[in-house]
């Protein structure tokens, strides 16, 4: 906690794994840590895809550092959020490692959720791309084809 304490003014801290705001508990503590804090910061990935937010945006690092490591406060689930994925980020930031789920079943639980595609963003509304090629389009080099 101490290294992103002295850091107050950068605008970004970074610890070891990334990013002050998507760091698991035990990375901020400067403890030993596993493959099970990258799950952490998976959950807190599923967050900020489902909001479209960046997490803790508000917040400065040592209060990020206060809040997560030291008082185990978490992001707030969404309400949007389907249950399923609501009941894995939860997994995903348990305070204690062990606890948290691994890869393979965070895959297992969302290829579980069936969940449709999102929406566009809404500057891609209504924007399509068509990809074609044509004989104009093939280059030869006598070797073999390249399309472009």
């Amino acid at each position: 906690m101490s290294r992103v304490l002295k850091n107050t003014q950068a605008t970004q801290t970074l610890t070891a794994c990334g990013t002050v705001s998507c760091s698991a508990p035990e990375v901020m503590r400067d403890q030993r840590y596993s493959a099970k804090a990258d799950v952490f910061s998976f959950g807190v990935c599923l967050w900020s895809m489902l909001t479209r937010k960046k997490p803790f945006h508000k917040k400065t690092d040592a209060q990020i550092v206060i809040a997560v490591a030291v008082e185990g406060k978490r992001l707030p689930i969404p309400a949007k959020a389907p249950k399923g994925m609501a009941k894995l980020m939860k997994a995903c930031w348990q305070s204690e490692p062990k606890s948290r789920p691994d890869f393979k079943t965070c895959l297992e639980t969302l290829q579980a959720l069936q969940l449709p595609p999102a929406s566009p963003h809404p500057l891609m509304r209504g924007t399509t791309i068509e990809l074609e090629t044509t004989p104009d389009d093939v280059v030869s080099d006598g070797k073999e084809d390249l399309v472009i």
